[in-house]
């Protein structure tokens, strides 16, 4: 499936919309990225951030700016998707959004909707139709590449107000060092370097692209990465991977991860593979979680690393959690004890999402049967799908079907019930803001205490830090004096340093 099937299918199921009515917003709406004649290296980073998030969803774009550096931006977006339209705006055209990086750019352009955006050191903001004064002096690229997918975000919910409950944001200024939305309160940085340490990254996915591609940004990355991940690159992943290319298809994810970064080290295998085989006394000092289940989350949580960040999108949000065992807070395990719903294995899932037995999954997965024709009917019937739709899957592994049909997107409700919508966007930035707090603990000790929580629909406000206390009766193992015993003797030299 490559990504305009994808950004269909996904989209069909958000909105409930025709093909013909997707493909006119996607394709027919007037989209024009203006960056400065001379931008600042904050003010680049925004620019290269926002046109990759742009190429993986929308069909035609302009570019308007310095000529070189646009040319630069034309190149990305066709080597991300070569069927897309780009082309250079002209003086006085007309568009129906105009994103401009910076508060000069894009003067001598009309457009219905005009969204300004850009940093300054840990502050991002952003404004529509109204003038916008931040005037950026401290660098900082990984709050440059939020901003940018901040931006991706309000041009969404602007195209797509009519069909969902959205709050578009006049003006938004935030800090990505506390959070807050108060403009007075917020210290700021230049951020050129950082020292994170020996750190493990599980899953290669979405989220962790976003959070290799924040460290990518920096000048220069001291430590050790190590990244684990056993899947390969599929057509439709380009649709979220922010460090992905058409090239990259069929290629290891850790492989093409690893290539972001000099530090990092691929691991073609699961983290639990890696932390039996690769890592002494199965000490894990580090631990950045990207993966897709609960089950993996509270397994890894088992092995009590010394600190685990959390990173998962979730419907129209997204979270990121610091998770150090011996604490106050909840560990990552009875974070997802609290979810109202009872985790499910892969098998599970996969037969209540397609409604074949666990007797024909468990043989189609043994026997590696690929689905047929009549399997991809039966699919459509029971999800009240158009077969049609489904067809590019013929052939392909049930797994595959579950984990790029079913697993790819994000829930979002909708009028019409919760339906699935990719948002290249929300796993970037995730996977930037896992960079930007692991950067916070290893240099700035004022990393979140517990929990940061963001509905992208909305707009940030004063409640984003969620932080959540441990139960009084709770059951978890962060509560087991047997496991905590475990975890202070192993773990209680480092923290004393």
């Amino acid at each position: 499936m490559n990504v305009e099937e994808k950004n269909l299918l996904t989209l069909n199921r958000m909105t409930s919309l025709d093909e013909s009515t997707i493909n006119n917003l996607l394709n027919d709406t007037l989209i024009c990225l203006s960056i400065p004649e001379n931008p600042s290296n904050n003010e680049w980073v925004t620019a290269k951030t926002t046109i990759n998030l742009l190429a993986r969803l929308y069909s035609r774009i302009y570019l308007q700016g310095n000529v070189k550096l646009t040319k630069e931006l034309q190149i990305l977006a066709k080597n991300i998707r070569s069927s897309l339209s780009i082309n250079r705006a002209t003086p006085n055209q007309h568009f129906d959004v105009l994103l401009a990086v910076g508060n000069e750019s894009g003067q001598d352009l009309i457009a219905k909707q005009v969204i300004r955006f850009d940093s300054d050191g840990w502050i991002v903001r952003l404004t529509r139709n109204q003038p916008h004064f931040i005037k950026g002096h401290f660098y900082n690229p990984l709050a440059a590449a939020a901003v940018a997918c901040f931006a991706a975000n309000e041009l969404f919910k602007i195209l797509f107000s009519p069909f969902l409950n959205v709050t578009l944001a006049d003006q938004f200024t935030l800090s990505l060092l506390n959070y807050s939305v108060n403009i007075e309160e917020i210290e700021n940085d230049h951020l050129y370097h950082a020292d994170v340490g020996e750190v493990w990254l599980a899953g290669a996915g979405a989220v962790g692209n976003g959070f290799l591609y924040g460290l990518s940004l920096m000048d220069t990355v001291n430590g050790m990465l190590n990244i684990s991940d056993n899947r390969e690159i599929t057509e439709s992943n380009l649709q979220r991977y922010i460090l992905t290319k058409e090239e990259d298809i069929g290629k290891n994810k850790t492989e093409v991860a690893a290539r972001a970064l000099s530090i990092a080290k691929p691991f073609q295998k699961t983290i639990q593979d890696c932390i039996i085989e690769e890592v002494e006394d199965r000490k894990l000092d580090t631990l950045v979680c990207a993966v897709d289940t609960i089950e993996t989350r509270k397994e890894l949580q088992s092995l009590l690393p010394r600190l685990i960040i959390n990173g998962w999108t979730r419907m129209d949000e997204f979270a990121v959690t610091k998770h150090e065992f011996d604490s106050e807070y909840r560990c990552l395990s009875c974070l997802y004890d609290k979810l109202p719903r009872k985790e499910k294995s892969e098998i599970d899932n996969l037969v209540e999402q397609i409604g074949f037995s666990h007797g024909e999954v468990l043989n189609m997965i043994r026997g590696n049967v690929g689905l047929t024709r009549d399997h991809i009917k039966r699919i459509a019937q029971y999800r009240n799908d158009n077969p049609e739709k489904l067809t590019p899957w013929i052939g392909r592994a049930i797994q595959s079907f579950y984990h790029e049909a079913i697993c790819g997107g994000i829930s979002l409700n909708t009028d019409t019930g919760e339906e699935t919508v990719p948002l290249a966007h929300i796993s970037a930035l995730t996977g930037i803001l896992l960079a930007i707090e692991l950067i916070k603990e290893k240099m700035y000790r004022n990393s979140i205490k517990h929990k940061m929580q963001f509905h992208m629909l909305k707009t940030p406000n004063k409640y984003l830090l969620q932080p959540e206390l441990k139960s009084p009766n709770s059951t978890c193992i962060c509560s087991d004096e047997d496991y905590l015993s475990v975890y202070r003797n192993k773990w209680m030299k480092v923290t004393l340093k």
